[in-house]
């Protein structure tokens, strides 16, 4: 038998302390392995050779009858005409590499349109067939309605055919004939069937109602009495000139009311009540209306004299004043005809 000697620095494997109840381990887990979401072998499968495969099979295809197909040495373009418009509506330009290009009236597809996102823009991954039924499938956006011109939208003008012998003289000779669109510069030309407009038109007239809203809404506010003229809108203007002169005439009022009252008791003020409301019969539906509101106002004010100490009240029937503790509140309301 030997003896084992410690080794300095050694951690000790050997009669270690031990639990008095051991609890069993969890299993191991297995090994993951790497999920790939796109098979390797659709990666490798193309649709295409060459642009020279693609200028022989799109002979042959029947989807395309209504599209001019012109062949190029370093591309193929495929053009959709309408009979009113110089521009082709729709084109799709390949070239050698097999990406491809898709514009509207002139105008190209930004880049992240699910046209080219979906295919990776090249032709190895879609055939001709499949892409021209996509993008028949969609509608070409309008664009917006622009409440005003700013930098955020641009115009897009499509010119038009028009034949001088045959035009309309009585309407005028149109030295540009045109079809005009308003849209933003990030546009997606092209959206789907369900929708009338793209997500970024759409959001941008969102956005311009907002704006139109807001800038209504500020000019239905009167301007601020020391206001710049210069910089203040003209409608602000004449809501606070408005306001001013409602405002001398109410004061004008006031002084009338309080000059021409006539002192009250409570007895006399209930009596004048019951006779006119006795009449309510005889009175238009908004007098009737209007009567109710005066006569729950006025009960209103009874009782807030009442409350409060060394109140006085004066009633009179062009108008009515109740002063308490230095607080004026009055009402005014149109004359009640008796018969």
């Amino acid at each position: 038998m030997t003896k084992k000697k410690v080794k300095f620095g050694a951690l000790p494997t050997e009669n270690m302390p031990k639990k008095s109840h051991e609890t069993p381990k969890p299993p191991r887990r297995p090994a993951r392995e790497i999920v790939k979401e796109v098979p390797t072998s659709a990666n490798n499968k193309k649709y295409y050779k060459g642009l020279t495969d693609v200028c022989k099979r799109i002979k042959g295809l029947k989807t395309i009858s209504e599209w001019i197909v012109e062949e190029r040495i370093d591309r193929v373009v495929l053009r959709k005409m309408k009979d009113c418009f110089q521009l082709p509506e729709l084109e799709l330009i390949i070239d050698d590499s097999l990406g491809y290009t898709i514009s509207v009236y002139g105008w190209f597809l930004p880049e992240d349109h699910e046209l080219y996102t979906r295919s990776l823009r090249s032709m190895n991954n879609v055939t001709v067939s499949d892409l021209i039924r996509d993008i028949e499938c969609q509608l070409i956006c309008p664009g917006v309605y622009p409440k005003e011109l700013t930098g955020d939208i641009i115009p897009h003008v499509i010119p038009k055919v028009v034949d001088p012998l045959y035009s309309d003289d009585e309407s005028g000779f149109d030295v540009f004939p045109k079809k005009q669109f308003w849209r933003p510069s990030d546009c997606n030309l092209l959206c789907s069937r369900t929708s009338d407009l793209c997500i970024v038109c759409m959001e941008y007239s969102h956005v311009s109602d907002l704006k139109a809203r807001a800038k209504q809404r500020r000019l239905s506010e009167p301007a601020h009495v020391k206001a710049p003229v210069s910089s203040t809108a003209p409608e602000r203007l004449k809501l606070t000139l408005q306001m001013q002169r409602l405002e001398q005439q109410l004061e004008e009022m006031k002084q009338e009311i309080t000059k021409s009252s006539v002192l009250v008791d409570h007895e006399l003020s209930n009596d004048l009540t019951s006779i006119i409301g006795d009449c309510s019969s005889g009175m238009t539906p908004f007098m009737n209306l209007f009567w109710q509101q005066q006569k729950k106002l006025k009960d209103t004010l009874y009782r807030l004299a009442k409350m409060a100490e060394n109140s006085v009240s004066y009633m009179h029937w062009t108008g009515s004043v109740v002063i308490t503790n230095k607080v004026h509140v009055y009402s005014f309301f149109c004359e009640v005809s008796l018969y």
